[in-house]
Formats: C-alpha cells, sequence, structure tokens
C-alpha cells in the first residue's frame, strides 16, 4: 500500500506594517478627501437656495394686476395648513442646523481626529439643507411677489423666505470657513493663520446660532403677520400727525426770519405760518388724522388678540381668519397711510380748498371703508367680543363724520 502524503503547512508569509494599517489608512483617506467633498456639496445647495429664494422675493409682474390697489392671483392658492407646517418644518429644521454647527465647531477643536465623527455629521448638516431645498420649493407654489399682499397670503410667507434668505446665508459663511480649518489641519500651516481661521468659525457659529434665535420670532400664521406689518404703517400716520401739528405751531420770527437751528423746512414753515382761518383747518384736519390714527390702531389690536387665540376660526377662515377681511383691511391700512401722507401735504400754505377738500373726502373713504370689512368680520366671527367690537367702531364712524363736517365748513367760510 502507499501510504497518502500529508500535506505540509505553508508558511505564512511575512507581514508588512504597510499591508496591516491599509485599512485604517484608506478609512482615514477617505474621510480626508470626503468632507470637503461633502462641503462643497452642501455649498453648492446652499448657493441654489439663495438664488430661488431671491427670485421669490421679486415682485412679479406676471402674477399680479395692480389696478386701482388690487392684487390679482393667476394660480391657485395653496391652503393655509400647507404653510403652517412649512412654517413648523423650517424651526425644526433651523434647530438642526444649530445642533450640526455646533457638533462640528466642537469637533474642530485641536487637534483635529478623522475618527471624531465629523464626516456624518457634515452628512447630517448636506440633509438639512437639503430639506431647507424642498420647503422653498413648497413656498414656491404660493407665488411670486413675497413683497406684496395677494390673496390667501403673503406677509408669513416673505417671513418664512427672509428667514430662510437669513439661515442659509450664515450657514454658507460657517461652511466656507470650515473648509479652511479643515484644509489647515492636513496642511502645513503656520499657527497663527491656524488660529485666525478658528476664531472665524466660532464667530460664524454664533452667528447660525443668531439666525435659529432670530427664525423664532416668525409669525405663528398670517393675521399676526398682517398685525405686524401694520404697526409699522402706524408710524406713518403718527409722523403725519407731527407734520401737521408742527404747521399749526409754526409761528413767525421776531424778524421775519426763522432760527438758524432750524432746518429749511421749518424755515419755510416759520417765515411763511399759516393766517388764523388755515390753522383751525388745520386743527380740524389733525383731530380727523388722529380719529383715523385710533381706528387703525384699534383694528391692530383686535386683531393681535383674534391671532392668538381664535385657532377654530382660523381653521375654518372666519372672522378675522378670513381671506376676505385680511385682504381688504390690508389694502385699506396701506391706502389710509397714502392718504393721509397726501391731506398733510395740502396743509401746507398756502391752502388750496378744492384739493384739500377731495384729500379730506378721500382719507374719510378709506377709513370708512376699514370699518366696513372689520364690521362684516365682526359679524362672521363667533367670539364674545364682537358685539364690543360693532359698538366701538360704530362709533368710531360716527365720530369721523362729525370731525369731517368740521373740516367741510371751515373749508367753505
Amino acid at each position: 500500500m502507499t501510504s497518502s502524503s500529508k500535506p505540509q503547512p505553508q508558511p505564512k508569509a511575512p507581514t508588512s506594517p504597510i499591508a496591516s494599517t491599509s485599512s485604517c489608512s484608506s478609512s482615514t483617506s477617505n474621510a480626508s478627501t470626503s468632507i470637503p467633498q461633502i462641503i462643497q456639496a452642501t455649498l453648492a445647495q446652499c448657493q441654489i437656495i439663495l438664488g430661488v429664494v431671491s427670485a421669490q422675493l421679486e415682485p412679479s409682474e406676471s402674477t399680479y394686476s395692480n389696478t386701482k390697489g388690487t392684487s390679482t392671483p393667476t394660480h391657485t392658492t395653496p391652503s393655509f395648513t400647507l404653510l403652517k407646517a412649512i412654517r413648523s418644518d423650517h424651526l425644526s429644521l433651523a434647530q438642526q442646523i444649530h445642533s450640526a454647527v455646533t457638533s462640528i465647531a466642537l469637533g474642530f477643536k485641536p487637534p483635529i481626529s478623522t475618527g471624531n465623527g465629523l464626516e456624518s455629521v457634515f452628512e447630517q448638516l448636506r440633509a438639512v439643507v437639503a430639506k431647507v431645498e424642498f420647503g422653498v420649493g413648497e413656498l414656491g407654489k404660493f407665488g411670486r411677489g413675497a413683497g406684496r399682499r395677494r390673496r390667501g397670503g403673503g406677509c408669513l410667507e416673505r417671513e418664512l423666505r427672509l428667514s430662510t434668505q437669513d439661515l442659509i446665508e450664515v450657514t454658507q459663511a460657517f461652511l466656507n470657513t470650515s473648509l479652511q480649518v479643515y484644509n489647515t489641519s492636513t496642511a502645513q500651516t503656520p499657527s497663527t493663520q491656524e488660529s485666525k481661521l478658528r476664531d472665524q468659525l466660532l464667530l460664524h457659529t454664533s452667528l447660525v446660532w443668531a439666525a435659529v434665535e432670530r427664525s423664532k420670532l416668525i409669525s405663528e400664521n398670517e393675521l399676526r403677520a398682517l398685525n405686524t406689518r401694520w404697526k409699522g404703517v402706524v408710524e406713518v400716520l403718527e409722523d403725519c400727525l407731527e407734520e401737521v401739528k408742527g404747521l399749526e405751531n409754526a409761528q413767525m420770527g421776531q424778524d421775519g426770519e426763522a432760527e438758524d437751528s432750524e432746518r429749511d423746512e421749518d424755515d419755510y414753515r416759520t417765515s411763511h405760518p399759516l393766517d388764523e382761518q388755515e390753522k383751525k383747518t388745520a386743527k380740524a384736519c389733525l383731530m380727523l388724522l388722529r380719529i383715523g390714527n385710533l381706528i387703525v390702531k384699534r383694528v391692530i389690536g383686535v386683531t393681535g388678540l383674534a391671532a392668538g387665540k381664535d385657532a377654530e376660526e382660523e381653521e375654518e377662515g372666519k372672522g378675522f381668519h378670513s381671506e376676505a377681511f385680511q385682504d381688504k383691511a390690508d389694502e385699506q391700512i396701506e391706502a389710509i397711510s397714502e392718504a393721509a401722507d397726501e391731506l398733510a401735504s395740502y396743509l401746507e400754505p398756502p391752502h388750496e380748498m378744492d384739493e384739500l377738500g377731495e384729500a379730506v373726502g378721500e382719507f374719510v373713504a378709506q377709513v370708512e371703508a376699514l370699518i366696513e370689512c372689520v364690521l362684516e368680520a365682526c359679524w362672521e366671527g363667533e367670539g364674545d367680543g364682537e358685539d364690543k367690537e360693532l359698538l366701538w367702531f360704530n362709533m368710531g364712524k360716527v365720530q369721523l363724520r362729525g370731525a369731517e363736517k368740521k373740516v367741510r365748513e371751515l373749508l367753505v367760510v
């Protein structure tokens, strides 16, 4: 019998130090190359978002018709629930950006290690930015021209777009600095330059945090956003009141010249004061403007309360949450501001009675139109305070007409 040969064990090949670390080296190399790629890809996404938002913020003539101050949409308006969902997602994504940026800033503390999970955090940030891009696309369903009111929205959309722009701009700056910091960690860079870059990274981190905090100020609904906008209009009305008061109080200097400390406009008023009849007219117009201003402030007050508590009416689009009220009230408050400014300009001496009379009529008509749309909203609403507001605004209308009558009596003297 022939005995079977037993296989002999083969000697083990010598292990190379390079071969034994090839896996680790490959992982390190992948991390060092992929992080810059992730940052560059995220920066490209940021640039796309900023371009889209910028285009959405520009008024579009194709979307609006500005005949007699009205706007006509040429698209279907999405429901308010979609806008609220976009707002909720925006706040959540802003917080996720805050967390990712904070983690990256902490991970970039020297010495930077490729195994500290930075790559996954950058990937998370890229995913969040992609979701922001999707949200911007959803906002596009509401049409362009966010700077102007239109049916179903406008002010809240604009707040969301501006917040997105703010957040992405600071995130973009943070990523650019992050890329520089990361590159210096793998290059022979002077320590002073590296230190400056780290200081810049901390600065941009704080700017992202600040943008996230600002995003929390976005109005919870369209009525609240409009309410904030209307407060700015009141400031214009009060400027008109001060202007008319200045006309009424202007006095001639002893030598007929204006005092040196006054500006050119005040110089003219001082050297060309109103006569007694014009002063009476200016005083009566001042009362008319004050009543109009008081009515606008009341609208702001009552809608401010409704914006925060009438959830059922908001969902049903009733009362102050109705599209009809919001569009009409916004149009009228803007028109009141313009009419007040025009009325104040016609009170400059010498008075042109016909033009002044037309300006008074226009101002009163715009204020009355605002009162009417408020009364309609009160009738439609179901809150306990509507009856009180009905009484107040009806009384406001009576006082407005009384003040107008007083002005017109002076204009025919």
